[in-house]
């Protein structure tokens, strides 16, 4: 049990307060190194966490030496269950009870009203699921070896029906298949026995006929002719050279235990005494049945490169032990390694899952308890950060939040509760909130249903479109705390396929012997202004931005104005001024204009930008209102040669701020770091 006086005692003399109490002043002496034992065997099949006494298993096993299969009929074999590898996905077809058993494990909660409830793509394309039984064989003995390819007796063939209105279980069900089994899966594959393949594919894959030839397709993080080889690039630090990588875990030499088999060390204290001058962050380690690196229903993970950093930051924070620690009792902030993007991919939202793995923190760690999860830090890059979280309790609330969408919106007093009559809702508002799992006393709806009655099909900005409710509410959503959390740059890859965007970095600066940047006006910059972009008719995208700047520039035939006339980084090269708006959330032209020396133009009203409390945007941007957008042109014109020259030499001094890559002298990472510590020295003055 903490000793509440004292960790308060210890959080005043934090932050530099005189403590009388001398047993306060002699922290390091309050931490004893230990090492709990695990159960015999864990090392044979798991990893020993020395902190807690505990086998660390890969996903689909447990039990005090992780042998225990957890889902057994997504296994190939039973024979050499720890080298296997369980499948689980519905892009082929699987063993029945391979799914009831995911069930057991991947769904919580009153699911049957919410499908991502279940955090296992099976469930989302539940309709899609094929599977099949073998008659007179007990569950234990069922497995995903699949039957002879055109009928086979003893074989039962199923599918997946959701049947609306049943709660529990009985909500995914599977019936048998009326419709002929199919020949072919994915892409015009047959399935085949593991038999029918080479070395079984060393059950971490499927054996499949392609055009006449048999050949093993393998499981997400395998590769070779026979599975044989794991991908070590989703391993964390390739497990530091202390592992082995089996399917993005590894399986570390004894003594080691945690992601990248990092850990070697354990404390025990009595008292929270967080460390009074540095930043000090502590790294959860999450068993995989909370959260892991998982594959894409059968597939490897669909990571598009631009929201990579938070995979990279995870990487980066795990090998930097000047900010990292291992003693979790002076550790000043708690890093929870969600791996957001694994589950909800670039359009979902956190809110759910963040939700679970925290619960699972308070219920599992007395850390969290401390501050209530105030002093927690959780990342997420998808494209509108953590929009979803303002509907939901305080608890999933309370954590700092690294995000890329910084919407701040200001709701203000809604100009009319209830709109005139007549009004025509181009989408019901219940029925919106409805589609939000949202309610009429959501304040973003509020204000949104008052502003779309008070404009009354009036242009709400000149120039624009006009805008329909669903936009209004988007942009009403309260999706970042400035106080709280931090927007964190996004990633910008270096593969041609992605634009290779840093090779813009030595046309548009050059770096002295010392690393300073200057900016290079050698190279001709005859366009004023460009944009290159997509753009929708439905205004909630880009909170309208684009489609005005469309609507009021598009035609332009100024030969110094490139709007959507192609060019890619050649165009930026050759561009002052670049718009930078958002997309569906934030955008990475902001990122791309810095990188190629453009000046960003931001139209970003109540949005956060990157980095905005330790970078000068004052010094390297414009800033833009949609009510003045009207006026871009005279705004660009207005800006002396003197002034641009300036702006130009502030992208020199930040731009490496928008770059991860430290073969590129990218700060992005050391940035970040700053502002969270921000949070931190913060964090008991707004007690957020």
């Amino acid at each position: 049990m903490l000793r509440l006086t004292v960790v308060v005692l210890g959080l005043l003399g934090y932050f530099g307060l005189q403590i009388a109490a001398s047993e306060t002043l002699s922290p390091i002496s309050r931490f004893r190194e230990i090492k709990l034992p695990c159960a015999k065997g864990c090392e044979l099949n798991g990893n020993c966490n020395a902190e807690f006494g505990r086998c660390e298993c890969r996903f689909g096993f447990t039990g005090d030496d992780c042998s225990i299969p957890l889902i057994p009929a997504c296994l190939t074999t039973l024979h050499n269950a720890s080298y296997a590898v369980p499948q689980y996905g519905y892009s082929f077809p699987k063993n029945c009870y391979c799914y009831r058993q995911l069930a057991r494990i991947a769904c919580a909660g009153e699911y049957w009203k919410d499908p991502f409830l279940c955090n296992q793509h099976a469930f989302w394309g539940w309709d899609l699921v094929r599977c099949y039984e073998y008659t007179d064989v007990p569950e234990q003995q069922q497995l995903s070896d699949p039957p002879e390819p055109g009928g086979s007796r003893g074989v039962v063939w199923k599918k997946g029906v959701r049947k609306e209105g049943v709660a529990g279980p009985e909500f995914y069900a599977l019936e048998p298949l009326q419709e002929p089994v199919p020949e072919r899966w994915g892409q015009g594959m047959k399935l085949l026995p593991l038999d029918k393949c080479s070395e079984r594919c060393n059950e971490r894959g499927t054996c499949v006929d392609l055009h006449g030839g048999t050949s093993c397709r393998c499981a997400p993080f395998y590769t070779g002719p026979t599975c044989a080889d794991s991908a070590f690039q989703h391993c964390p630090l390739n497990c530091s050279g202390r592992g082995v990588c089996h399917g993005g875990y590894c399986h570390c030499r004894p003594g080691y235990w945690g992601a990248g088999c990092s850990r070697s060390r354990a404390y025990s204290s009595e008292d929270w005494l967080p460390h009074p001058t540095q930043l000090r962050i502590y790294v959860y380690e999450l068993p995989e049945s909370v959260a892991y690196m998982r594959p894409n229903n059968d597939e490897w993970p669909l990571h598009h490169a631009i929201y990579l950093a938070e995979i990279e930051l995870y990487q980066r924070l795990l090998g930097d032990w000047e900010v990292r620690t291992e003693n979790p009792w002076e550790a000043n902030l708690f890093f929870v390694p969600t791996h957001t993007y694994y589950y909800i991919g670039n359009i979902g939202f956190p809110g759910k899952h963040f939700t679970s793995v925290f619960h699972w923190l308070r219920q599992s760690h007395p850390w969290w308890n401390l501050t209530a999860g105030r002093n927690h830090v959780a990342a997420t890059s998808n494209d509108r950060g953590c929009c979803d979280l303002y509907r939901l309790g305080q608890e999933v609330q309370h954590p700092i939040k690294l995000v890329h969408f910084g919407q701040a919106p200001r709701h203000g007093v809604p100009l009319s509760r209830e709109g005139p009559g007549g009004v025509q809702w181009s989408e019901r508002p219940e029925d919106l909130a409805s589609r939000l799992n949202s309610n009429l006393e959501d304040p973003a709806m509020v204000g949104a249903m008052a502003e779309f009655a008070h404009l009354a099909g009036r242009p709400r900005f000149k120039g624009f479109p006009p805008y329909q409710l669903p936009a209004l509410q988007q942009e009403r959503e309260q999706c970042y705390r400035p106080e709280h959390d931090v927007n964190f740059p996004p990633y910008i890859p270096t593969e041609p396929n992605d634009g290779a965007w840093p090779d813009l970095l030595p046309q548009a600066y050059t770096y002295g012997p010392d690393g300073r940047a200057a900016f290079r006006r050698d190279n001709p910059r005859d366009l004023l202004f460009s944009f290159n972009g997509y753009s929708k008719t439905d205004m909630a995208y880009s909170a309208g931005v684009r489609q005005g700047l469309l609507a009021l520039f598009g035609n332009t035939s100024r030969p110094d104005i490139s709007i959507n006339k192609g060019g890619g980084t050649k165009t930026v090269l050759r561009s002052r001024f670049c718009f930078a708006p958002m997309g569906f959330g934030w955008g990475i032209r902001l990122s791309q204009a810095v990188i190629g020396g453009c000046v960003p133009v931001l139209v970003h009203d109540h949005v956060w930008p990157i980095l905005w409390d330790v970078l000068p945007y004052e010094r390297f941007s414009l800033r833009v209102s949609r009510h003045n957008l009207h006026l871009l042109l005279e705004l660009l014109e207005s800006v002396t040669p003197q002034q641009l020259e300036r702006l130009q030499d502030g992208l020199a001094e930040v731009h490496k701020a928008f770059v991860w890559q430290r073969e590129l002298g990218g700060l992005a990472y050391n940035y970040t770091m700053t502002s969270l510590h921000r949070r931190l020295l913060n964090m008991w003055t707004a007690f957020f």
